[in-house]
């Protein structure tokens, strides 16, 4: 009988291995955990666990399961591992807060990583993806230095080096003051036409209109009844035309900085793989453990 922990020779592991592998590049995610769990077991508590147990927290992250490769990658960092797994482990979990749209926790977990210059690709990596969760979270003066920190030979460096291209170009995003939607629509419509909803605002201008209009006649014709209750309906219209061209310049700038990032994130890739696919080829499934 075969015990987690007890000697397990190379022809057992790597077709295991090997399927789980195969399994991950086909995409099916959910079975690749449940060979590289399998692997785990034949392996015990040998060091060279710890890539596979990298394997199913970036397998989650790819299953669209951010929140179990997190705890995936946090129990991993924790295991007290070589600097380097260490690093690959944080630099998993920050991927997964990420990929999870928690861009702000992200970036601050990757201000907080330090990496050894030792190891260049993982140091890259870092400041690649702590670029891209600035980026994400609205921090440009984060995120202009840690892509330009990418080293422009390495891996990343093409990549790096296009983001601050486009960004150098982009200038100001365009862009459209709530405050001054706010202050135009006090005549109804001129808020929406600053917007460059016209018909939205030709509405506007016709309804307050009216509504002013059918309240100011009916009190004139001494109905202060219908004069009244019109006034509350023209008031209410009227709010809400501040309102929606303050709601509009807001979501015009939102509108504005998600298609930048979208064009960005297809000529670039607004994300870095971590870790590499290919196993390493010092996990070492020579001989018996």
């Amino acid at each position: 009988m075969l015990l987690a922990g007890s000697p397990v020779s190379a022809q057992e592991l790597v077709p295991a291995l090997e399927f789980a592998e195969r399994l991950f590049a086909e995409g099916d995610y959910y079975r690749a955990i449940t060979e590289y769990k399998r692997v785990l077991f034949l392996l015990g508590d040998a060091p060279r666990g710890d890539w596979v147990r990298l394997r199913i927290g970036t397998a989650y992250l790819e299953g669209n399961r951010p929140e179990a490769a997190a705890r995936v990658f946090a129990s991993l960092a924790g295991r007290g591992s070589d600097e380097k797994m260490r690093g690959l482990a944080e630099l998993g979990r920050a991927r997964a807060w990420y990929r999870a749209g928690r861009h702000l926790q992200g970036m601050q977990m990757l201000e907080r990583l330090h990496l050894s210059v030792e190891n260049p690709l993982l140091l890259d990596s870092r400041n690649y993806l702590l670029g891209c969760a600035a980026l994400r979270a609205g921090h440009l003066e984060v995120a202009r230095p840690a892509f330009a920190a990418v080293r422009a030979q390495g891996a990343l460096g093409a990549r790096a080096g296009l983001v601050l291209e486009r960004l150098g170009r982009a200038g100001r995003l365009p862009e459209r003051s709530p405050l001054l939607a706010g202050l135009l629509s006090l005549v109804p419509g001129l808020g929406h036409f600053y917007l460059g909803q016209v018909e939205v605002g030709i509405t506007a201008l016709l309804w307050n209109g009216l509504f002013g209009w059918a309240s100011y006649d009916s009190f004139r014709r001494g109905q202060r009844g219908a004069g009244g209750v019109l006034l509350v309906l023209e008031m209410f219209w009227y709010a809400g035309t501040v309102y929606g061209a303050v709601a509009g310049a807001h979501r015009f700038n939102r509108d504005a900085r998600l298609n930048f990032l979208e064009e960005l994130d297809a000529a670039a890739g607004l994300d870095v793989e971590v870790p590499p696919r290919a196993p390493p080829l010092e996990l070492g499934l020579r001989g018996r453990f």
